[in-house]
C-alpha cells in the first residue's frame, strides 16, 4: 500500500512546480506558490503554430509579473496586499486538487491576511466539451474571520504575452480597430470579452478573456495599459491615453501590454463568502470546425434551456440563444466577403416536389420563415474576429404518437415527448468558398413531462487495458432516452482508483456516442498507473437529475495493467484489398472476388509499413488503406483474451484465413488525423470504423464509415457529416484497366444526401470517386446545377419524345457501391442506353452510347459525363454550372518529377446557356427527319479520342494533356441558342463553344486556349461550322448545303520537340454536305495530321431517307500502315442493318480483314436475325442466328482445320475486328487524327433531305 500511494503522487513530488492541463491548456505555479502562469500545450485543436506558447509573461522569475491584489476596507482603513506575499500567511497549500465535480481540477492556495481567508484556486476543465474547456479559471473566494464586517475587494493583473509578443493590442468583443493606448472601462462600457494576439492583424496565436457570464460576478472597472504603469500600482491607476503600449518606442522604450480587472470591495460579514473570477485561455473548443485551415467557427450555449414552472413549455417563451463565432485572425487567412450564415435543422422537412413544409423543426426561428434561417454578416477582413454573434432560436414542446410524429401542442393520440436533442447546423458562405464552413450545435430539449429520463449502463469491455498511452473501452447502454448522450455538454465520464481514490477525468470531447447501438466509447490515459479503477458516469445540465452511474462490481473495475498484451496496437495500417489471379497461386485465390480487410501492426514481423509493403508484393491490389491508431472490434462476448493470434487480424474471403472473433477495427477517438489512401485526412471525436458485414461466417460487403471531418490534404475540407465507402462483394472492384466493374465510391449519409429536385432547380452530383493512376490515389468530385428556362414537360418524366432527340441518358442514380451511374444517351430513337463507370443506366436518347468503362483512363472527368437532367423539358432551354471535375489527389510536382504531393490537382468547369426553342426565329425542336449537326454546348476539352485522360501526373508531358477529359456526351439537337464555357487549370486550358439556329442556318464555333511550356498562352484550337444554306456548284449535280473546318494541338505543335521523335499533333480538320445530282445527300467530315487521316461519309437517298449510308475510313502510319473502311447501310431506323468492313495492318505483321454484317430487328422486340461473313488473311468464317437457333463454321487456311460455331461464338465471330485497331484508336490516341463528328460531338446521322426542303420552303416564303 504505501508504494502504491508513493507511485500515485511520485510525480507531484518531484515536480519543482505545479502544473495542471487538459492538453490544450496549462496552469503552472510555484511550489512556494508566489506566482502563476498560463500557457498552451497543443493549443487551439484547429490552429496550426499556438503549440507550447506563453500567454502570460514567462521569463525573469518566472511569472513573478502577473499578481492580484487583496484590498481590505477594515475600520475605516483601507489597505491593499499582494496575493502570497509576506504580509500574511499561507494557511494551506498550494497543491492540486480534483474538485467535487470530477471533471476540475485546481491548484488551490489558502493565504491569510487581516482576519481575511482567501483561497486562490486555478482550474483547468478536463472535459473540454464544456464550454469552459478552453479556458483557466482564476478564482478567489474569500472568507472573513472578523467580529464585524469588512469590505473586500480584489484585483487580478494579468501581465500578457502571446507566443513572443510582449506588447500586443487588445481588441474588445471583436471589434476590428485594436486597442493600443492605455485606457479602462467602467460599468456597463466593461466589455463582454476580449481578445489579444501575438500580431495584430495575422496572428498564430490567441487569447481570450471573457468577462461577462452568468455564473461570474462582473468585473467593475477593466484596465489596458502598459506593465510598468499598472505594475507599480497595488489599485488607483489614471491612464495615460497618448501611451502606446504596443510600440517599442513609447516612454518606456520597450512594449510591454497588461490587463487588469478590478472587483470593488464588498462587504463581508463574519463568517460570510464572497468570489470573484474570470476565465483567460484560448476559446471556446467545442462546436468549432474549419475552412482551409485558416478560419475557425465556433458556436456555443451559454444558457440551458429549461422547463417553465407549470410545465406547459419552456422558459422565456422557448428562446434559445446561440453565439457565433468566426475567427480569421490566422497569418493565412484570407478576407471573407459577403458571408452568409445558413441555418439547417434536422427535423425539418420539405417535400421535394412542391417545397412545402411538412414538418416544422422543434427548434426553428422565432418568425418561422425560412427566409429568416439566412443571417448576413457581411465581409470579415484578415486577421479580424466576430465572436457571439448572437443567433435567437425559439423551442417548443414537444408532442409525440406511436408512428414517431410530433407537433407542437396538446393533441389526441400524441403524448409529451421525452427528454431529446436536435442539432443545429451552421453553413457558413462567403463569395470565395467552393463549400460552406460548417459548425452545429446539439440543443438538448428537457421534456415538459414529470418522466425522469431513461438512460442506463449494463458492462463495459474490455476491462484489461494497458497503463500507458491511448486505451478504449466502450460502454453498453439502454434507454429510450439515451441520444441525449449525443449532447457531451450534458455529461462526463472519470476513474477512480479503488486504492488510492485518486480520480482520472475522461474527456467527453475525445468520446464516441453511438445512439443507435447505444454505445459509449471512452478515450483515457492512465499515465503510467497501474491499478483497478472504478468507472462512473455523471450529469449535469438538463441530466443533473440523475444520479451518477458508477461500475462498482469488481468484476467490471477497468484493471490497468502493464501486460504487453493487452497494450494498444499503436500505430498500425488497416487496408482493403482484393487478391490478383495468378496461374501459380493456390486454388481458392484465383477467385478475382477474393477480398481482405487487415490491420498492419509493429510486431514481431517487422514494422506496420514493412508488413505492408510485403502484402502488396504478394499480389493483392489495395484499394483502401488507412493509417492511424487502431483498436480492434470484437464480436459479441469476443475480447483480446480470446484473440486468435495465428489467424492476426484479418477478414477473408478465402477459407479459413478470416479470425472468427473480429467484425473490424476503429480509430482512436480524438487521436490524430487519419490519413485515407494517402491523399484524405478524417478528424474526428467520432471513430473512423472499418468493418465487414457477414452471412453466417463469410464476409459480404467490406466497408470504411465515419462522421466527421473529410479534408484532402494541403487543400480543403470536402465534407463534414457522415459518409461511407460501402462495397458488396459480389463483384470486382479494381483501378486497373479492364479488370474492374467499379471502383470505390465515396457516400455522403444523413444530412449529406442531396435533393434531386428542389423549387425547380435540377440538382446533380458525382461525389467521391476513387481512382489510381501509376500507383498515385486520387479523388474525383463533380456536380452539377441546372436551371430550366422554359415549361417542364406535361408528364413530368425524363423521356424523350419519339422524334429522336438523344437527349443525355438519364438512369437510376448512382449506386456507391456498385458502380456506375447515369450514362450518356446516343442518337435515334427512343429507348437508348449509355454507360458510365462501367455499368449501363438505362437513358431516353438514340441507340448510340457512350461508353467508359476505363477506370484509370477516366480520372480526370469531362462535364458532359455528369448527369443532365434537363431532358425533362422539352422546348424550354436552361442554365446550367457544372463543376465537371475536381480532381485531388498524389501526383509529381511540376518543377520536380522527383517529388511527390497531394493536394488539388486540377478543375474543369462547364458553363452552358441554352435560350428557348420560342426565342429565335426558327430554333427549337426538329422532327426526326431534320436534324442538326453541331452540339453547340459541347465543353471545350477535345473528346477522349483526342487525347488520353490520364491525370497529369508527371513533369514531362503535362503541357500536351492539358485539354484531357473523358466521352462527351451526345443529345438531342440544337434548339436557338447554346453556349458552353469550360475552364481547366491543371495545365491551362479553355474554351468556349457557341451554336444558334436562325430560320434554317445552324452554327456550331469552338475555341480554345491552353498554355505552352513557356508559360504563355496561344490559341490552340478552333472550329467554324455552318450549314442550312444552299449553295448550287453545278446545277443539277453538285449542291453544297455545309460547310465546316477548323485545327486543334496548335500549343502542342508550337512545344513540339523534333528531338523526342514522333510528329507534330497539329490536325486540320474539314467538313463538307452536299447533294449529289439531286438524289443522294451526303455529309463528309475529314481530320487530317502528321500520323493519318480519318474520314467519314454519311447520308441518305433522296426520296428514301429510312436508307442511310455512313463509311468511315481511317489511315495510320506512325508505326506502320493500318487502314479501315466502314458502310453501314439502316433501313427503317434500325429494322435492316447491314455493314461492309475492308481492313488492313502490317502491325505487327500483315494482316487483311473483310467483314459482311446483317441483321433484321423488330422494335421493341429486339434482334430477330443475323448474318455474319468474313474473309481474313488467316481464315474464312461464317454464320448465322435465327431467333434462339445459331450455327456457324471457321476454316483455318495454315492447317486446314475446320471447326463449327454455335450460341455465343457466333456475337464473338460479329465483333472480330483488325488486330492493331485497338492500338490505333487508344494507344496512338494523341496524335492520330480525327474526325470532325467525333471532334464537335455530332449527335445524329445527318439527314439532309428535310434540310434542303426546309430551305426551299423559306425561300418560297420570302417577299418577292
Amino acid at each position: 500500500l504505501p508504494m502504491n500511494l508513493i507511485a500515485a503522487f511520485a510525480e507531484d513530488i518531484l515536480q519543482d512546480e505545479y502544473e495542471i492541463s487538459n492538453g490544450y491548456i496549462k496552469i503552472s505555479m510555484q511550489k512556494d506558490g508566489s506566482s502563476y502562469g498560463i500557457g498552451t500545450v497543443t493549443g487551439h485543436p484547429l490552429k496550426k503554430y499556438d503549440q507550447d506558447q506563453p500567454l502570460l509573461y514567462d521569463k525573469d522569475d518566472k511569472f513573478s509579473t502577473s499578481y492580484t491584489t487583496i484590498r481590505i476596507i477594515k475600520d475605516e482603513v483601507t489597505s491593499d496586499y499582494v496575493f502570497g506575499s509576506s504580509k500574511g500567511v499561507i494557511t494551506k497549500g498550494p497543491e492540486i486538487i480534483q474538485l467535487d465535480n470530477n471533471e476540475e481540477r485546481a491548484i488551490s492556495t489558502t493565504w491569510k491576511v487581516d482576519g481575511v481567508s482567501i483561497k486562490q484556486d486555478l482550474i483547468i476543465n478536463s472535459n473540454t466539451a464544456s464550454i469552459k474547456g478552453g479556458y483557466a479559471n482564476i478564482r478567489y473566494s474569500y472568507t472573513s474571520e472578523n467580529p464585524t464586517p469588512v469590505a473586500v475587494g480584489v484585483r487580478i493583473l494579468l501581465d500578457t504575452k502571446i507566443a513572443e509578443n510582449d506588447g500586443g493590442s487588445f481588441f474588445k468583443n471583436g471589434a476590428s480597430s485594436p486597442i493600443s493606448t492605455e485606457t479602462s472601462f467602467k460599468g456597463d462600457d466593461v466589455p463582454e470579452w476580449y481578445s489579444i494576439a501575438d500580431n495584430t492583424y495575422f496572428s498564430t496565436t490567441n487569447a481570450f478573456g471573457l468577462l461577462r457570464n452568468q455564473q461570474m460576478r462582473t468585473p467593475d472597472e477593466v484596465q489596458m495599459a502598459h506593465w510598468y504603469n499598472l505594475a507599480n500600482t497595488l489599485w488607483e491607476f489614471t491612464p495615460t491615453n497618448t501611451l502606446d503600449f504596443s510600440d517599442s518606442y513609447n516612454h518606456y522604450m520597450f512594449a510591454d501590454s497588461a490587463i487588469a480587472l478590478i472587483y470593488e470591495p464588498e462587504l463581508v460579514a463574519n463568517g460570510r463568502q464572497g468570489m470573484v473570477d474570470t476565465l483567460y485561455g484560448i476559446g471556446d473548443l467545442s462546436g468549432t470546425d474549419v475552412m482551409y485551415d485558416n478560419f475557425i467557427v465556433n458556436v456555443s450555449q451559454k444558457q440551458e434551456l429549461k422547463v417553465n414552472s407549470d410545465k406547459t413549455g419552456y422558459e422565456n417563451d422557448g428562446e434559445v440563444l446561440l453565439y457565433l463565432s468566426i475567427d480569421n485572425s490566422d497569418k493565412d487567412s484570407r478576407k471573407l466577403k459577403d458571408v452568409k450564415v445558413k441555418l439547417v435543422f434536422e427535423d425539418k422537412i420539405v417535400d421535394v416536389n412542391t417545397g412545402a413544409i411538412t414538418q416544422e423543426p422543434s427548434v426553428w426561428v422565432p418568425s418561422q420563415n425560412s427566409k429568416d434561417e439566412i443571417i448576413y454578416l457581411g465581409d470579415i477582413d484578415a486577421g479580424q474576429i466576430k465572436s457571439n454573434i448572437p443567433i435567437t432560436l425559439k423551442a417548443r414542446p414537444i408532442y409525440v404518437n406511436s408512428e414517431g410524429q410530433q407537433k407542437y401542442a396538446p393533441a389526441e393520440g400524441y403524448s409529451k415527448s421525452p427528454i431529446t436533442t436536435r442539432k443545429i447546423t451552421f453553413e457558413i458562405h462567403d463569395n470565395d468558398s467552393k463549400m460552406p464552413t460548417i459548425a452545429s450545435k446539439i440543443v438538448c430539449l428537457p421534456s415538459i413531462s414529470d418522466a425522469k429520463p431513461k438512460i442506463g449502463f449494463t458492462d463495459v469491455n474490455p476491462v484489461n487495458v494497458y497503463y500507458t498511452g491511448p486505451a478504449f473501452v466502450s460502454v453498453n447502454g439502454y434507454g429510450e432516452n439515451f441520444d441525449v448522450l449525443e449532447d457531451k455538454s450534458q455529461w462526463h465520464a472519470y476513474l477512480t482508483n479503488v486504492v488510492t481514490k485518486k480520480v482520472i477525468p475522461i474527456d467527453s470531447f475525445d468520446c464516441s456516442v453511438d445512439t443507435a447501438n447505444k454505445q459509449l466509447g471512452l478515450c483515457f490515459d492512465l499515465k503510467g498507473k497501474v491499478g483497478k479503477y472504478k468507472l462512473s458516469i455523471a450529469y449535469k445540465n438538463s441530466l443533473a437529475g440523475l444520479e451518477t452511474f458508477t461500475f462498482a462490481e469488481p468484476s467490471k473495475y477497468i484493471n490497468g495493467s502493464n501486460d504487453e498484451k493487452y497494450k494498444n496496437r499503436g500505430y498500425g495500417i488497416c487496408a482493403i484489398a482484393r487478391k490478383v489471379p495468378k496461374d501459380n497461386d493456390p486454388e481458392e485465390e484465383k477467385d478475382p472476388e477474393n477480398y481482405e480487410l487487415r490491420l498492419f501492426v509493429q510486431d514481431e514481423k517487422g514494422t506496420a509499413e514493412a508488413q505492408f509493403a510485403e502484402y502488396k508484393e504478394k499480389g493483392w491490389e489495395i484499394l483502401l488503406e488507412t493509417r492511424g491508431i487502431f483498436k480492434v472490434e470484437y464480436k459479441q462476448g469476443k475480447d483480446s483474451a480470446s484473440d486468435n493470434s495465428k489467424k492476426g487480424y484479418v477478414i477473408s474471403t478465402i477459407d479459413n484465413k478470416t479470425n472468427p472473433n473480429i467484425i473490424g477495427f476503429q480509430t482512436m477517438p480524438g487521436a490524430d488525423p487519419v490519413k485515407v489512401n494517402r491523399i484524405m485526412y478524417y478528424k474526428s471525436s467520432e471513430p473512423l470504423r472499418m468493418l465487414a458485414e457477414f452471412d453466417a461466417s463469410r464476409p459480404t460487403v467490406m466497408k470504411l464509415e465515419g462522421n466527421g471531418d473529410l479534408s484532402i490534404i494541403n487543400a480543403s475540407t470536402i465534407w463534414k457529416h457522415k459518409f461511407q465507402i460501402r462495397m458488396p462483394l459480389g463483384t470486382v472492384y479494381s483501378y486497373e484497366d479492364g479488370l474492374g466493374t467499379s471502383t470505390p465510391k465515396l457516400e455522403l449519409l444523413g444530412s449529406g444526401y442531396l435533393l434531386q429536385n428542389i423549387g425547380g432547380l435540377i440538382f446533380d452530383l458525382n461525389y467521391g470517386e476513387l481512382g489510381c493512376d501509376d500507383g498515385n490515389y486520387t479523388i474525383n468530385f463533380g456536380g452539377k446545377v441546372a436551371i430550366p428556362l422554359g415549361k417542364p414537360n406535361v408528364e413530368g418524366d425524363t423521356k424523350a419524345n419519339s422524334s429522336g432527340s438523344g437527349h443525355t441518358g438519364t438512369g437510376s442514380p448512382p449506386d456507391p457501391s456498385a458502380g456506375g451511374g447515369s450514362g450518356t444517351g446516343g442518337s435515334g430513337g427512343t429507348g437508348g442506353s449509355g454507360s458510365s463507370g462501367g455499368s449501363s443506366g438505362s437513358g431516353s436518347g438514340g441507340s448510340g452510347s457512350s461508353s467508359s468503362d476505363d477506370s484509370k483512363s477516366n480520372i480526370l472527368k469531362d462535364g458532359n459525363s455528369v448527369t443532365d437532367r434537363a431532358g425533362a423539358f422539352q422546348d424550354s432551354g436552361q442554365f446550367s454550372v457544372s463543376i465537371d471535375s475536381i480532381l485531388y489527389g498524389e501526383h509529381e510536382d511540376k518543377d520536380n518529377s522527383e517529388l511527390k504531393k497531394a493536394g488539388f490537382i486540377g478543375v474543369a468547369v462547364t458553363v452552358e446557356l441554352e435560350v428557348p426553342a420560342w426565342a429565335m426565329p426558327g430554333g427549337g425542336k426538329q422532327d426526326d427527319s431534320n436534324s442538326t449537326v453541331t452540339e453547340g454546348t459541347a465543353a471545350a476539352n477535345p473528346s477522349k479520342d483526342a487525347g488520353s485522360s490520364s491525370p497529369p501526373t508527371s513533369a514531362e508531358g503535362q503541357k500536351e494533356k492539358a485539354a484531357e477529359g473523358a466521352e462527351k456526351k451526345k443529345g438531342g439537337p440544337l434548339s436557338a441558342f447554346q453556349l458552353g464555357l469550360t475552364f481547366n487549370t491543371y495545365d491551362f486550358y479553355a474554351g468556349a463553344d457557341l451554336g444558334f439556329s436562325v430560320g434554317t442556318i445552324t452554327t456550331g464555333f469552338r475555341i480554345g486556349f491552353a498554355e505552352m511550356n513557356s508559360g504563355k498562352v496561344c490559341l490552340d484550337t478552333m472550329y467554324l461550322e455552318i450549314t442550312g444554306f444552299s449553295i448550287d456548284v453545278i446545277p443539277g449535280i453538285l449542291g453544297i448545303f455545309g460547310l465546316g473546318g477548323g485545327f486543334s494541338g496548335l500549343a502542342q505543335t508550337i512545344d513540339f520537340d523534333s528531338s523526342a521523335g514522333g510528329r507534330p499533333p497539329l490536325t486540320i480538320y474539314v467538313m463538307i454536305a452536299a447533294d449529289i445530282v439531286k438524289a443522294m445527300y451526303l455529309r463528309g467530315d475529314l481530320a487530317v495530321s502528321g500520323n493519318g487521316f480519318d474520314m467519314s461519309i454519311k447520308g441518305a437517298p433522296k426520296e428514301f431517307e429510312k436508307f442511310k449510308i455512313q463509311g468511315d475510313l481511317g489511315l495510320d502510319w506512325t508505326t506502320g500502315i493500318t487502314f479501315q473502311a466502314v458502310t453501314t447501310l439502316d433501313f427503317f431506323d434500325g429494322v435492316v442493318i447491314g455493314q461492309l468492313t475492308l481492313a488492313f495492318t502490317n502491325i505487327p505483321r500483315w494482316f487483311f480483314l473483310g467483314k459482311v454484317t446483317g441483321s433484321l430487328n423488330i422494335p421493341g422486340l429486339g434482334q430477330l436475325a443475323n448474318v455474319v461473313l468474313i474473309v481474313t488473311s488467316e481464315y474464312l468464317a461464317g454464320g448465322a442466328k435465327i431467333m434462339i437457333f445459331s450455327g456457324g463454321i471457321i476454316y483455318y487456311y495454315a492447317d486446314g482445320k475446320v471447326r463449327f460455331l454455335s450460341g455465343n461464338e457466333i456475337d464473338e465471330l460479329e465483333n472480330v475486328e483488325i488486330k492493331g485497331l485497338d492500338e490505333m484508336k487508344e494507344g496512338k490516341s494523341e496524335n492520330s487524327a480525327k474526325s470532325t463528328m467525333r471532334f464537335l460531338e455530332v449527335r445524329e446521322v445527318t439527314i439532309l433531305k428535310q434540310v434542303k426542303k426546309d430551305i426551299l420552303d423559306w425561300e418560297a416564303a420570302q417577299p418577292q
